[in-house]
C-alpha cells in the first residue's frame, strides 16, 4: 500500500513541480514584459534629459559665440572693410552660415546682407526662429557697446541632427514647440507624426491615455511646467515627455513608438511561456540551485552589510573629524551635499544646494566670484571626469576666503554616464596668509612702499598657479634717467614716489603692485580676463602720472592663458609689449601682440609716413615669428597706398620667376592661383632685379609690360597697376593697384629695407 502511495506520489509531485515551474514562468515573463515597459518608460525620461542638456550645451556655445562677437566689434566710425572682415572671418570659423551687424545709425553690414526680420536689440544675447527665402533659420542676436546688435543665422537642420544623434534607437524622435503649441523645429524622424503645425491641434485629434488631457498639457506649457503624456492616434501608440529648454518659451518633447514597446513586452512573454513548457524539467532542477544559492548569498549579504555599516560608520566620524570640506553631487539632479566642515569652516550653511541653480542668470549669489562658480557648474554638468578652480566664500563674519575646488566624476561600468560627483574644498589661502604678508614686509621697497621684485614674482606666480585669469601691466618712466641726471637724485627718487601712488589711486585693492627696480613698475590685475578692461586702466596709469608729474610713462601688457605655463613666461611677453611701445613713440600701452591681435587698430587713410614706416618696423622687429610681423607691415604699407594687395616677392636659383613668400590682401581682392610672375630675359622685370631700382607701372598694357608672359599672369590676378620697390639682390616689395600717394616710392623703399633686414635676420 505505501508502495503505490509512493508511485502514485512521485508522478504527482512532479506533475505539480512541472505545473508550479510554467506558471512561475509565466508568471515571470509578465514581470518582465512588465520590466521592459518600466525600462522604457525610464530610458525615455533619460532621453528627454540628454536631449536637453545638448540643446541647452549648444545654445550656452553660440551664445557665448554672440558675446564675444559683440564685444570684438570695432567702435563706430572705423572703415566698412574691418566690420566686413571680422564677421567674414567669424561666418567662416563658426557653425552660423551668415553673420551680419547693425550699427546704432541703422546701417548693415555686411552691404549685401538682408535685414532679418523681427531683429530688436535687447540687454542680453537672443534667438529668434525665423524664415528667410523659404528657408527656417534661427536667428541669434546681441548687443554691442555702441548700441548696434551683431546676428547671425543657424540653420534649423543642424538643431534636428543634433536631437537626432541622441534618439533611444528606431522608434524615437524628438521637436521644439513654443508655449502656444507652434512647432518651430519638427524632427526628420520617419516616427514622426503631425498634420497641423501645433502641437495642441494635433493632440486634440488623438486619444489621450492615463488620465492626460489637451488642457492639462496647454495649462503647462503656458506656466513653463514640465510633464508626460500618452496617446493613441490610428494604430499608433506614443509616449512623449515635455519640458522646458530654458530659451524664449520653448519646450523640447521627447516621443517614443509604444507600439514596439508592447510588442517587445508581449514577444517576450510569449517566448518565455514556451521555453517555460519546454524547459519545465531543467527549471525544478534550477530552481532547487537557486534556493542554495539564495541560502548561500543571504549569509555573504548579512556579512557585507555588516562591513558596509562599519565602513560607512568609519566614514561618518573620519567626516565629523575632517577640516576638509568634502561634497557629494548627483549628475542627474544637480543636488549638493556637504559635510559638517562646511558650517564648521564658515560658520553657516551653503546656500547653494543645486549646482544647476549656479547656471541661473537670476539667481542672486552671494559669492564674489559668479564667473568662476558657474564655469565650475557647466564642467559638472557635462560630466568632466576631473577638473578644479580657484574660488572665494564669504564666512558668516564677512571674511573673503580662497579655496580651490576639485571633482572627479564617478561613472557606471560601462563608462557610459555618470553617476556620482565627489570633490572637496581646499583652503588655499589660510596657511599661506602669514607666509605671505611676512614675505611682502620683508621685501617691501622702502621708498615707495610697494612689493620688491621677489615678492611681486613669487605672490603674482601664485596667484597665477591657482588658474585664475589675470593681467600682467609693465610701466617704465620715459625719459627717467636723463630727468634724474639733470634735475638730480632727490627729484629723481620723488618721480618714483608719485608714480606709485597714481598706481594706488588707479587700481584696486586686490590687484599686486610692485617695483621690479630702476624705473620699472609692475601691476598683476587678477580677474581680469577682458582685454578692454585692462587697457582702460593702463590708459588711465599714462594719464593720471602725467597729469601729477609731467613726465609720461609707456605700458607693456600680457594676459594669462592656457599657453602661459609660469610667471617668468608672462612677464618675458609684458617685457616685449612695453619694447614695443617704446618704439611706437613712448607715452602709450601696448599688447603683446600674440596675445590680442585686434589691438592693433586699422590706421587711417593718409597716415604720415614717417609713422607708417616706423610701425613697419616696430612689427618686425617685435613680433615673436616672423609671419606675423611680415603680415602687420604688408597691411600698413598697402593701407598707407590703398592697395588692393602687398607682397613680398622673392626670385628662385635660377632667376626664372618671382614667387610670393608673403603676401597681405584687402578684403574682396583675395589673392589669386597665379602667385608667380615669370622672369624673361630683358623684361623690365629682370632689368629692374638686377639693377635694383624701383619699377613703377602705372597701367598695366601691352606697351607698358612688354613680355606677354607677364602681362598674362597679371591680367589674371586682376592687377592695373603695379609698384615694386628692390629688396635686397633678389626681392621685391610689391604693391598692386595703389589708389593714394601714387609716384611717391619713399615709404615703399623703406618699408622694403625693413623687410629686407627682417628676412636676413630669420634666415641666420
Amino acid at each position: 500500500m505505501k508502495r503505490k502511495i509512493k508511485i502514485v506520489a512521485i508522478p504527482l509531485a512532479v506533475c505539480l513541480l512541472l505545473t508550479g515551474g510554467v506558471m512561475s514562468f509565466v508568471a515571470f515573463g509578465r514581470k518582465n514584459a512588465q520590466g521592459n515597459r518600466q525600462s522604457q518608460y525610464d530610458a525615455l525620461r533619460d532621453l528627454a534629459q540628454e536631449q536637453k542638456a545638448t540643446l541647452q550645451a549648444e545654445m550656452n556655445g553660440l551664445f557665448q559665440v554672440m558675446r564675444t562677437l559683440a564685444a570684438a566689434m570695432p567702435l563706430q566710425g572705423e572703415d566698412q572693410g574691418r566690420i566686413e572682415s571680422l564677421l567674414a572671418r567669424v561666418e567662416e570659423d563658426s557653425p552660423f552660415t551668415h553673420v551680419g551687424f547693425v550699427d546704432g545709425q541703422g546701417r548693415l553690414y555686411p552691404g549685401d546682407a538682408q535685414m532679418p526680420e523681427g531683429l530688436t536689440r535687447s540687454e542680453e544675447p537672443q534667438v529668434y526662429w525665423s524664415r528667410q527665402d523659404e528657408e527656417s533659420l534661427f536667428l541669434f542676436s546681441a548687443p554691442t557697446e555702441t548700441g548696434g546688435v551683431v546676428f547671425a543665422y543657424y540653420p534649423q537642420e543642424r538643431f534636428t541632427d543634433l536631437l537626432g544623434t541622441h534618439a533611444l534607437g528606431e522608434s524615437s524622435y524628438a521637436f521644439i514647440a513654443k508655449s502656444d503649441g507652434q512647432i518651430i523645429l519638427p524632427s526628420n524622424h520617419p516616427s514622426y507624426t503631425s498634420f497641423s503645425n501645433n502641437t495642441l491641434d494635433f493632440y486634440r485629434e488623438v486619444v489621450m491615455e492615463n488620465g492626460a488631457s489637451v488642457e492639462q498639457v496647454a495649462q503647462d506649457l503656458s506656466q513653463g511646467r514640465s510633464g508626460m503624456l500618452s496617446y493613441m492616434y490610428g494604430n499608433q501608440y506614443r509616449y512623449v515627455v515635455y519640458q522646458s529648454v530654458g530659451v524664449n518659451d520653448w519646450f523640447l518633447f521627447s516621443a517614443v513608438d509604444g507600439n514596439q514597446v508592447d510588442a517587445q513586452a508581449n514577444w517576450s512573454g510569449q517566448l518565455l511561456v514556451r521555453l517555460a513548457v519546454e524547459l519545465a524539467a531543467i527549471a525544478v532542477l534550477v530552481g532547487l540551485l537557486v534556493i542554495l544559492r539564495d541560502r548561500w548569498r543571504q549569509g555573504e549579504m548579512k556579512s557585507l552589510e555588516q562591513r558596509l555599516e562599519e565602513s560607512r560608520e568609519i566614514r561618518r566620524l573620519a567626516e565629523g573629524m575632517s577640516y576638509t570640506i568634502l561634497f557629494e553631487a548627483d549628475p542627474q539632479t544637480g543636488a549638493i551635499q556637504y559635510n559638517d566642515a562646511f558650517e564648521r569652516q564658515l560658520g553657516r550653511k551653503s546656500q547653494v544646494t543645486n549646482y544647476n541653480d549656479l547656471l541661473k542668470e537670476e539667481n542672486p549669489m552671494p559669492l564674489s566670484d559668479a564667473q568662476t562658480w558657474r564655469r565650475l557648474a557647466q564642467q559638472m554638468q557635462r560630466g568632466l571626469p576631473k577638473a578644479q578652480e580657484s574660488v572665494q566664500l564669504t564666512h558668516s563674519n564677512g571674511e573673503k576666503i580662497w579655496y580651490r575646488v576639485s571633482f572627479q566624476t564617478v561613472y557606471s561600468q560601462d563608462k557610459s554616464q555618470p553617476v556620482r560627483i565627489v570633490g572637496r574644498f581646499a583652503n588655499i589661502e589660510r596657511q599661506e596668509r602669514e607666509q605671505d604678508r611676512n614675505l611682502a614686509q620683508a621685501e617691501r621697497d622702502e621708498l615707495t612702499g610697494l612689493m620688491g621684485h621677489m615678492a611681486f614674482m613669487q605672490r603674482a606666480g601664485k596667484r597665477l598657479s591657482r588658474g585664475d585669469a589675470c593681467a600682467l601691466l609693465i610701466a617704465d618712466i620715459d625719459g627717467f634717467k636723463g630727468a634724474r641726471d639733470m634735475d638730480g637724485r632727490y627729484q629723481g627718487d620723488q618721480m618714483l614716489v608719485r608714480m606709485s601712488e597714481v598706481m594706488r589711486q588707479v587700481f584696486h585693492r586686490e590687484d599686486l603692485l610692485g617695483r621690479l627696480g630702476g624705473d620699472t613698475f609692475a601691476v598683476l590685475m587678477a580677474g581680469a580676463a577682458e582685454p578692454q578692461e585692462v587697457a582702460q586702466r593702463a590708459q588711465a596709469l599714462c594719464e593720471a602720472f602725467q597729469d601729477a608729474d609731467g613726465h609720461t610713462c609707456s605700458v607693456g601688457i600680457a594676459l594669462s592663458g592656457k599657453d602661459v605655463k609660469d610667471m617668468s613666461q608672462l612677464s618675458h611677453r609684458a617685457d616685449k609689449a612695453l619694447y614695443r611701445a617704446k618704439l611706437a613713440g613712448k607715452q602709450r600701452f601696448e599688447f603683446y601682440e600674440g596675445m590680442v591681435a585686434e589691438q592693433l587698430p586699422v590706421r587711417a587713410q593718409g597716415d604720415d609716413a614717417t609713422r607708417v614706416v616706423n610701425r613697419c618696423a616696430v612689427a618686425l622687429l617685435t613680433s615673436e615669428a616672423l609671419a606675423v610681423g611680415m603680415d602687420e607691415a604688408l597691411r600698413e604699407v598697402a593701407q598707407y597706398y590703398r592697395a588692393s594687395r602687398a607682397c613680398v616677392m622673392q626670385a628662385d636659383m635660377q632667376a626664372r620667376e618671382l614667387w610670393e613668400s608673403y603676401c597681405w590682401c584687402a578684403p574682396g581682392c583675395e589673392a589669386s592661383d597665379s602667385r608667380r610672375l615669370p622672369l624673361s630675359e630683358g623684361s623690365l622685370l629682370m632689368r629692374a632685379m638686377l639693377e635694383r631700382h624701383t619699377l613703377s607701372i602705372p597701367q598695366i598694357n601691352e606697351k607698358t609690360v612688354g613680355d606677354p608672359e607677364t602681362l598674362r599672369v597679371l591680367r589674371e590676378r586682376h592687377t592695373s597697376a603695379l609698384y615694386m620697390a628692390p629688396m635686397g639682390k633678389r626681392g621685391f616689395l610689391a604693391i598692386e593697384n595703389p589708389q593714394d600717394h601714387v609716384g611717391g616710392a619713399t615709404v615703399l623703399k623703406q618699408v622694403a629695407a625693413c623687410v629686407a633686414g627682417a628676412l636676413g635676420k630669420g634666415a641666420k
